[in-house]
């Protein structure tokens, strides 16, 4: 009983310290232009190899000379999955198996998140007519000390943040691939920022600027049947199934930021 009791009073306690943080916060919100030196930019990736990898070692070799002379393509050996999306605002982008005998720093991509940007490149070289006037960007969110993360949804830094700029207006959306399974349910502050985010919107007051959040999950539906929601019931709070829907939630990503005209 007295764990219980504690628990709930701990909740109380966060509830209460996150809404004087948010009052203490909103006055100074600002939208602000991404720059060459925002912290989510790095000028190198690092790797690390056990030295008995030779091979693995000259294929890095003979990347590094792609990178530098302009030459990359994408990239696969062994573990190592590296890749290009010429609308993310770097390149390569880096994805390793769990087994992998490499390890890099600074950032590299889960399986949700390498089949997040892999799909997004495949949707939108597939529909470029209804891109047309329509700048779209993509940048790798950092995690906590050098991304942008939101306080309001638990500390929640999306993976990623895309750019929608079409006649005068933007939409900046975040998104965040993730398995959900481990999440409190559909009131979840990571999910439930899809509604706070457009509370953020609306204070920041930029009519030209329109603010958004989804959850891709690559958890099966049918692993969510506890929570009481139907697959509408998700994606009416902007929770996209990745896992179930491969190839058409990109498509309902696009269809719900339909004022763009890209969907």
């Amino acid at each position: 009983m007295g764990e219980i009791a504690l628990a709930l009073l701990k909740k109380y306690v966060q509830r209460y310290y996150k809404g004087e943080v948010e009052r203490f916060q909103a006055p100074f919100r600002e939208y602000g232009e991404l720059t060459a030196d925002d912290t989510n930019f790095f000028d190198n990736y690092e790797f690390t190899v056990d030295a008995k990898h030779a091979s693995v070692i000259a294929h890095l070799q003979g990347l590094r000379a792609a990178i530098e002379t302009g030459s990359f393509k994408d990239f696969a050996f062994n573990a190592l999955d590296i890749f290009r999306f010429e609308h993310h605002l770097y390149y390569p982008l880096v994805h390793l198996t769990k087994d992998a005998d490499v390890k890099v720093r600074p950032v590299q991509l889960n399986e949700g998140e390498r089949n997040f940007v892999v799909d997004l490149r495949e949707y939108h070289q597939s529909h470029k007519a209804d891109f047309a006037g329509t700048e779209l960007y993509l940048l790798r969110n950092m995690t906590r000390g050098k991304g942008i993360g939101f306080f309001e949804a638990g500390n929640f830094y999306p993976d990623f943040i895309l750019w929608l700029l079409r006649g005068g207006e933007q939409h900046v959306t975040f998104l965040d691939p993730k398995g959900i399974t481990r999440l409190e349910g559909p009131t979840d502050p990571k999910i439930d920022f899809f509604r706070v985010v457009k509370e953020i919107e609306h204070e920041l007051g930029d009519p030209a600027i329109v603010l958004n959040s989804f959850i891709i999950a690559n958890t099966p539906y049918r692993n969510l049947k506890a929570w009481g929601l139907s697959k509408a019931g998700f994606e009416s709070r902007n929770v996209l199934f990745q896992h179930d829907d491969r190839s058409t939630y990109i498509a309902k990503l696009f269809a719900a930021l339909s004022p763009t005209g890209a969907a």
